[in-house]
């Protein structure tokens, strides 16, 4: 662990900058020594300088060997003049130590050599000696001491290490201050490498768990991911894809995804193409393709265009094609049984009303004692005879019009006719039923005036099995209410309400599907077919209308017929009648 550390690149960067930060102070240290040094050196050099420069004055002046100086005041100028106002003093001796003169004046008597014994005991054996020794007034400096040639004089030159060292003083305040300052800065810059570097690894780190994640996602997809780039060299190559394909990922990178879809990139988007796999076996398959446009650069410039990658997802329809043939197969089949179905429904239906017509005919025959005069039993049994026979009738023809509506034969005989006429008509029809089960019916739509195109037989048709309807399931002592009028949008209602049973929730969805009831046990209360709503619906159908319900069990029904304005004659505007054949909406 502590090798990983130690190799990681952050410590490396800490590590280069504690590098730096001791290498310039070390540098920086050390000129500082040398410096001293030299200072120190320039300070000895000056003095024994000044010594040399105080020789050749005094000798100058000095009159005569082993005399005294004539003239002090002129020698002291010499002392001034050769000091120029330096740091330091300069003085005048005598051989014995006594000292004549000193530069500056100390105001007090000049000291003797007597006081420094490290310039007595030099003085023993050295007529030229320059040292670093404590001065009479207290101060470390530094002293160059020197016999005037030719005289009984000693001159010296004084200057205190302070001033000696002024100027180091002050450079090494800078040199610190400076090196103090680019410790700082090494110290920020490294603090701010440091800091991007660990951001970059996060960010690094971030980058890869998210790559980590998409593979995953990608790995984890039922359907085969294939990545590729504007050429067609396939990029990536997901699990699934290996599956599908039978092959590794690393044998496909770098190969162009012709190889597996023929015109891959020609026919993106397509979902019917054939695939190929490395054994040359061929698959249906779709193929969806997704342009991915990927910025190399977030801070390059305008000028520089992303790279697209497309993402192409591949999924098997082997199972969905088979699929596919089944379903088609089944609902061909179901077309043709159907067909088939109505063929014979209506093939039965003419075969049953030819024997049922005349049974009906017999049976009023003998009700009209034509063949002599019957009494009371025979003519209830004539008339349970006529009866049945017109009820079988009655079934047989809606058979045989539910057969015509879905096979699409169904013939229709458009013509202009009076919506209160027709109505009237349906009522009166269906009075005698309505007064045997008690039930009142009541004309609210007289006064609606209005001519329709439309085929008589039919439109008569719906309104008839509506009212049947409704009075077969009112109670005694209900009614049923028949409106009509203009619409909003200019078509044409009419609505049949009832006071009857209503009609369950849950039947509601079945309602005008063939054969439905909402009551399918053997011991109903209520006879019928279930066809009656269902032709209404598809003779509705025919002319572009619509029927629907409203319904409250225990409170009553409401059934509407709906036609469009199209159908619908402008007053004093006749058409010539016509016939066509069709099919209601959604019959095969």
């Amino acid at each position: 662990m502590l090798g990983g550390a130690l190799a990681s690149v952050r410590f490396l960067m800490v590590a280069s900058g504690l590098a730096f930060i001791l290498v310039v102070n070390g540098l920086i240290g050390y000129g500082i020594h040398q410096r001293y040094g030299e200072s120190l050196d320039a300070g000895a050099r000056a003095t024994r300088d000044l010594t040399r420069l105080l020789e050749q004055h005094t000798a100058r002046v000095a009159t005569a060997p082993n005399q005294m100086l004539p003239d002090l005041d002129r020698l002291a100028a010499r002392l001034d003049q050769a000091r120029g106002g330096g740091p330091g003093s300069v003085l005048l001796a005598r051989p014995d130590g006594t000292i004549l003169l000193e530069r500056p004046d100390r105001k007090a008597a000049p000291p003797a050599f007597a006081d420094w014994p490290a310039l007595r005991d030099a003085l023993a054996d050295q007529d030229d000696i320059s040292l670093r020794a404590q001065a009479p007034d207290g101060q470390d400096s530094l002293v160059s001491l020197r016999r005037v040639e030719g005289h009984p004089y000693l001159v010296a030159a004084t200057l205190p290490r302070a001033d000696a060292l002024a100027d180091w003083r002050r450079d090494t305040a800078a040199w610190t201050a400076i090196g103090a300052v680019m410790t700082i800065a090494i110290a920020l810059l490294t603090a701010f490498v440091v800091r991007q570097h660990a951001r970059l690894e996060e960010d690094q780190a971030q980058l890869a768990a998210a790559s980590r994640r998409i593979r995953g996602i990608l790995d984890s997809m039922l359907d085969a991911v294939v990545t590729f780039d504007a050429d067609g060299r396939i990029l990536t190559f997901n699990r699934a894809a290996e599956r599908m394909f039978g092959t590794a990922e690393r044998d496909m990178v770098g190969q162009s995804i012709n190889a597996l879809i023929p015109d891959g990139v020609i026919s993106a988007n397509d979902h019917d193409l054939t695939a190929l796999r490395p054994d040359g076996r061929a698959f249906p398959i779709g193929f969806m393709v997704s342009d991915l446009r990927v910025i190399d650069h977030p801070d390059a410039g305008d000028d520089d265009r992303p790279s697209h990658v497309f993402v192409g997802v591949i999924r098997d329809m082997t199972r969905r094609k088979k699929q596919e043939a089944e379903l088609i197969a089944s609902k061909t089949q179901a077309e043709l049984a159907n067909r088939a179905k109505s063929e014979f429904l209506a093939n039965m239906s003419h075969e049953l009303r030819t024997p049922l017509n005349a049974i009906i005919g017999f049976a009023e025959i003998l009700s009209s004692d034509f063949f002599g005069v019957l009494n009371a039993r025979q003519k209830s049994c004539v008339q349970d005879i006529h009866d049945s026979g017109a009820h079988l009738l009655s079934i047989v023809n809606a058979v045989l019009d539910m057969s015509k509506l879905e096979s699409g034969h169904y013939e229709v005989q458009e013509e202009a006719v009076e919506a209160h006429e027709a109505i009237s008509q349906c009522l009166l029809m269906v009075r005698d039923r309505a007064s045997a089960n008690g039930v009142a019916l009541r004309n609210e739509a007289a006064a609606a005036v209005a001519t329709l195109w439309v085929d008589r037989r039919a439109f008569k048709q719906v309104i008839l099995n509506l009212l049947s309807n409704a009075v077969k399931f009112t109670p005694s002592g209900g009614s049923v209410t028949i409106t009509a009028g203009h619409d909003r949008d200019g078509g044409f209602s009419l609505a049949v309400r009832d006071t009857g049973i209503g009609i369950p929730a849950d039947f509601m969805a079945d309602l005008f599907q063939a054969f439905r009831q909402a009551e399918n046990s053997a011991n109903r209360r209520y006879e019928g077919t279930g066809l009656g709503l269902s032709i209404a619906k598809n003779l509705l159908d025919l002319h572009g209308g619509s029927l629907s319900c409203r319904s409250v069990v225990g409170s009553g029904t409401t059934m509407t017929v709906h036609l469009p304005a199209d159908r619908l004659l402008p007053p004093g505007v006749t058409r010539s009648g016509h016939s066509r054949t069709g099919a209601p909406r959604g019959a095969p």
